[in-house]
């Protein structure tokens, strides 16, 4: 006679996948389950965690049954060749050979890698998970050719400054999974587009790439809300596409400047909060009219508190917006430092490193340099070799790749003045010379030039025109 001895009721194997080994040990022994515990693999989960369940979630079980859980390693750390100088065929061959599936972006002339970007990877704690930057859960790698900014959004690819959430680590570096891994090679039509910022009241595109055109723009910057005002205004989709689909068209970079008030270093804690969603305003509209930076001004430290307590309030009330920036068409966050008037928190090209530092160096960060703030704060292009001076040392604090915008204007005021007031081009203390030495700077290559300059449409022209001459040489 055979006899058949009920091991109780099935049970519903719950997931157990990324949770903790320990605990999802005991969550299967107290629901009257046996436990084997593999050898860890490296997988996308973190470590210690489960990686893997057999059988898997939802599979029906009986009290007894024995569940294996396979632990994480972690992502397995590769090395990253370095490829930046080699024929982009080399370099593509040298990162499948790693391990990498390759794609490739187009943004400048050539077929030589200038750049190599990818995606980190933040901790819980707003960290890099590794010390080489783990870059997301996906080996995949584009090539883009080119150097700094990209030249088009929704119709065409995107460039190194939206191109991903993009890092530039040094090669070789160690990484886990990447999504993607970025190599540039040289489609915008010029090394420095030159362009103006331009009015937008009656129309993002009717107006705004109207006023554009009329300079001669090859970039334009732009409002997406009342620059003086906390005001948060819906776009206008119909506008938002157009706008869109002509820069991608024309080639045109665009920017967004974000409201004036902002201000994270402010003790005023209204201030604060409204200067959060100021800025996530701008963040989010800039995404859909293809920008590819978002200028923000770093404030000041207000209410005569430590300088250290006024970053802290900038780690914490800006690093989470840094961190909604996980689309590769977001646009960056671009910190542009002030004239150094009262108690600004970055004027000098030195305090952007407590600056960055203060926001863990976040892949999404770069920098709109101001030429007539620079000037003021006490760096003087108008001597010889003072442009130089200033791009050596902005690269040396940031890093490379971190210039994405330069805002072009001359200043009325002496060096060093601490006074906001700007000036034509050439018309200024500044002077010309110190203009034509951006367009040869290594650090600038790529890099947009917006100007900001009195005179209404006829002397915005003529400066576009007078920086191009400048370019030519």
């Amino acid at each position: 006679m055979a006899v058949t001895v009920s091991k109780g009721a099935p049970i519903d194997l719950p997931d157990v996948v990324g949770d903790a080994l320990d605990d999802a040990e005991s969550e299967l022994r107290d629901a009257g389950l046996d436990v084997k515990i593999a050898e860890p693999v490296f997988s996308d989960e973190d470590e210690d965690t489960v990686a893997l369940q057999n059988p898997p979630e939802g599979s029906r079980v009986a009290e007894g049954d024995t569940i294996t859980l396979t632990p994480s390693k972690g992502q397995e750390m590769i090395e990253v060749p370095h490829v930046e100088g080699d024929h982009l065929d080399d370099a593509k061959r040298k990162l499948e050979d790693a391990g990498f599936e390759v794609g490739v972006n187009r943004f400048f002339f050539g077929d030589t890698v200038f750049d190599q970007v990818g995606r980190r990877r933040r901790g819980a704690e707003g960290q890099q998970d590794h010390p080489a930057g783990a870059l997301t859960r996906h080996r995949h790698a584009k090539a883009v050719p080119g150097p700094h900014e990209p030249v088009a959004r929704g119709g065409g690819p995107p460039g190194p400054a939206g191109v991903t959430d993009a890092s530039r680590p040094p090669a070789p570096e160690r990484v886990a999974g990447w999504h993607p891994w970025c190599v540039s090679t040289p489609a915008i039509r010029t090394r420095n587009p030159i362009g103006g910022h331009v009015p937008v009241a009656g129309g993002l595109a009717s107006v705004g790439l109207s006023y554009a055109r009329d300079l001669g723009a090859e970039s334009l910057q732009v409002f997406v809300a009342n620059p003086r005002g906390w005001a948060t205004p819906a776009g206008n989709p119909r506008q938002d596409e157009e706008f869109r689909a002509a820069c991608a068209a024309e080639s045109l970079p665009a920017y967004v400047h974000a409201p004036y008030l902002i201000n994270f270093g402010s003790h005023t804690e209204a201030t604060a909060e409204k200067s959060v969603e100021s800025l996530r305003h701008s963040l989010r509209q800039g995404r859909p009219i293809g920008a590819l930076g978002v200028v923000v001004h770093t404030g000041s430290d207000t209410g005569g508190r430590p300088r250290a307590t006024a970053l802290a309030q900038v780690r914490e009330r800006l690093l989470p917006l840094l961190d909604e920036l996980t689309h590769d068409d977001d646009p960056w966050l671009l910190l542009e430092p002030t004239a150094g008037q009262g108690a600004s928190l970055c004027a000098l090209a030195e305090d952007l490193g407590p600056y960055f530092d203060a926001l863990d160096r976040h892949p999404r960060l770069g920098v709109c340099l101001d030429t007539c703030h620079a000037f003021a704060a006490g760096h003087d292009m108008a001597a010889a070799g003072g442009t130089k001076a200033l791009l050596d040392e902005l690269v040396a604090v940031v890093g490379q790749g971190r210039l994405k915008l330069i805002h072009a204007n001359d200043s009325k005021d002496v060096v060093g003045a601490h006074k906001d007031r700007h000036a034509n081009i050439g018309a200024g203390h500044i002077g010309a010379d110190a203009f034509g030495e951006l367009f040869t700077h290594p650090a600038t290559a790529g890099v947009p030039l917006v100007i900001e300059t009195p005179g209404g449409k006829e002397g915005h022209a003529a400066d576009v025109a007078r920086l191009k001459e400048l370019r030519a040489g």
